[in-house]
């Protein structure tokens, strides 16, 4: 059995994906903590990718939770993780810490959750919207993402649909959010639709057609307060962070860096596998993976069979652009997981796509990338610095 610890990072899921690997025909359960105690950047969605890799694997077991019945809805509220974590495993049995199947016990605090978190009224700050394309009814589309379940919303209705999120993200100090953020709000409603649109245009299906079973795909806002010095503590063991820590920020006047995460992650075949069209990682290089990354990011590059336009292709480049001299982007995807810190590098338009500059997350390297176990999807983070007022 697997064990996500309530001390879960990055690193110690990195552990977790070996663990999962070095299964063979044996089944692997998984149990959840009663509580994760700080949630870094991008935790909560590279634990949710973790999940879409594990429910691929034909020997994925059973979920455990650990809790009784008549704490279900107290856990969903009070864990992030869990309601999306607990859907993903819809098709596993779900126990709890007596051996229990709770599965049937969950149903109707999860209907509640969904609903709750379609308006907007989950307990904490953050701000996760999901989209599970396994539901068949309606449930599983969020309404401020679709005007149907097939049609999403174009950017400008986007902005207005999600102002009630970001008022939410920032209702810790509605002052700040009034003075600061609106700013801001373009260009981050540009990052999120963009971003989503990918993930709805190439991630409900995998890399030859066939619809995924099960899918999520889902959006996180999160915000980062801390002085410089504590964010460099916490991202010491990451170096593709150093440079972006060590560049001049516009601090609030308690010399504090304000950072809106914005995740983005999806359980689709992930960019390579459906930029290549691909289904075994195995015919690549590390080095190849990363090129395949770099063709994506490239302005004028699709994966779609349609005829290659002025508009088609542009969505991750043009997230670059809007993160000019602002942000930092992480994407882990199939066996590569890399960074660019935009703040410092700025962004350019290059000729060709190998010019591009991508680093890897551990070791802050452009040409010497780590090769991780595979996983299933594409997770995309980003740091979006939050401007004040002088």
């Amino acid at each position: 059995m697997l064990s996500i610890t309530k001390d879960i990072t990055i690193e110690k899921l990195e552990g977790l994906y070996y663990q999962l690997n070095s299964y063979q025909d044996e089944k692997i359960d998984i149990t959840l903590p009663n509580k994760i105690e700080t949630y870094e950047f991008s935790l909560l969605f590279s634990l949710v990718q973790f999940f879409a890799t594990w429910v691929r694997k034909t020997n994925s077991g059973n979920l455990y939770l650990p809790i009784t019945e008549d704490e279900i809805s107290n856990y969903l509220n009070n864990n992030e993780f869990a309601y999306p974590l607990i859907v993903l495993s819809w098709e596993k049995s779900i126990f709890n810490n007596r051996g229990v199947d709770i599965k049937k016990n969950i149903k109707e605090p999860s209907k509640e959750y969904f609903k709750q978190m379609d308006f907007f009224n989950l307990k904490l700050y953050n701000v996760p919207i999901y989209c599970f394309d396994f539901d068949k009814s309606n449930r599983g589309v969020a309404k401020s993402l679709y005007i149907d379940k097939y049609t999403v919303f174009p950017e400008d209705g986007l902005g207005f649909n999600l102002f009630p999120a970001y008022q939410k993200v920032g209702s810790f100090n509605s002052s700040i959010f009034r003075q600061n953020i609106t700013k801001d709000l373009d260009s981050i409603t540009a990052i999120i639709h963009e971003l989503f649109f990918n993930t709805h245009e190439h991630a409900k299906t995998d890399e030859i057609g066939n619809y995924l079973y099960p899918n999520i795909r889902a959006i996180h806002l999160k915000f980062h307060k801390k002085k410089i010095k504590n964010f460099k503590d916490i991202y010491e063991n990451f170096k593709g962070l150093e440079s972006y820590f060590e560049s001049e920020f516009n601090l609030n006047p308690q010399n504090e860096l304000y950072l809106l995460e914005i995740s983005i992650v999806d359980s689709g075949p992930g960019l390579v596998k459906r930029y290549a069209g691909i289904s075994d990682l195995n015919q690549l290089n590390t080095s190849q993976e990363v090129n395949y990354i770099k063709e994506c990011l490239y302005r004028h590059n699709t994966s779609s069979d349609i005829s290659v336009s002025d508009t088609k292709g542009i969505g991750l480049d043009r997230v670059l652009q809007t993160l000019d001299k602002k942000g930092f982007i992480r994407i882990k995807t199939g066996r590569v997981d890399i960074v660019r810190d935009v703040k410092t590098l700025n962004y350019e338009h290059h000729n060709n796509a190998s010019d591009i500059s991508l680093f890897d997350w551990k070791t802050n390297s452009d040409n010497n990338f780590s090769s991780y176990p595979e996983s299933t999807g594409t997770l995309i983070s980003i740091f979006y610095p939050l401007t004040f007022n002088s």
